[in-house]
């Protein structure tokens, strides 16, 4: 897995700049490798997707919402997202269906149970949604678009996907990461472009404490053009030697008091 991040930045209502912090590890159940390149993918003029993890499930959901992505006037984003997410699960069950009974889905729900007895049917359903349930963890994702004038964060986590007020993150080190992004909210409050930056690439650096994520680290700015499509160019402005430096002064640094802490 890995770390993925992606931040708002909340000087600009609606929403115009997206920050994303994300490691260039790659890894498989055999091997993994810094491969030098980002997470972040173009899914259209107007949608980008970040994805953890390297699998067959996770490319064919991204090829899914390549061919179906919502409109820029949609007024419900959320929900279409959520039927084109759907197809995944149908193609499950189609696999599923097929490799059993080599029958169609259709075939299976329309005429299932005449053609067989009631325990072969309820056993075939029983089976299908444990195998839904096992596939679900496969697939994480952040979708990043143009939604009417704003950019929206929509996360994809366990089979559902559900919109992000603030940033989202997936990966193995999301869990250290969402709770040095919190801490960070509290203690200081991010009010502008350059404190998301910072707070995104500190998150990152600390998620380092899972094996699973690598050290090398991508900041991209994803911002949303006057024609409602997306643009990359101010990411390349990011200099990480700053972040280190600021990171060295403000980040979280090892207990070295030698003072007695019980009686």
């Amino acid at each position: 897995m890995s770390i993925c991040i992606a931040a708002k930045n909340p000087a600009r209502v609606p929403c115009r700049e997206v920050v994303v912090c994300c490691d260039t590890k790659v890894s498989t159940e055999s091997l993994s490798a810094e491969t030098g390149k980002g997470k972040l993918h173009l899914l259209g003029p107007r949608w980008c997707v970040l994805t953890a993890g390297v699998n067959p499930s996770t490319d064919e959901v991204v090829s899914i919402f390549k061919a179906s992505l919502p409109d820029l006037k949609d007024k419900h984003p959320l929900e279409s997202l959520r039927v084109t997410f759907r197809k995944w699960r149908s193609r499950i069950a189609e696999a599923f269906i097929h490799d059993r009974h080599a029958i169609t889905m259709e075939q299976f729900y329309g005429h299932g149970k005449v053609w067989f007895d009631s325990e072969t049917w309820k056993e075939t359903q029983n089976q299908l949604a444990a195998t839904y349930e096992s596939r679900k963890p496969e697939v994480e994702m952040i979708l990043i678009g143009c939604v009417g004038g704003s950019l929206s964060i929509y996360r994809i986590y366990r089979g559902d996907i559900v919109e992000s007020d603030s940033f989202a993150m997936i990966g193995s080190g999301s869990v250290v990461g969402e709770a040095a992004f919190y801490w960070r909210i509290g203690h200081d409050a991010i009010h502008d472009l350059e404190q998301t930056i910072y707070a995104s690439y500190e998150a990152k650096k600390l998620s380092e404490l899972s094996p699973f994520v690598g050290e090398q680290t991508l900041v991209i700015i994803v911002e949303r053009t006057e024609n409602g499509g997306l643009s990359f160019d101010r990411g390349k402005s990011v200099d990480t030697r700053i972040l280190d430096a600021k990171l060295k002064r403000f980040g979280l640094k090892p207990h070295q008091g030698k003072s007695r802490l019980i009686g």
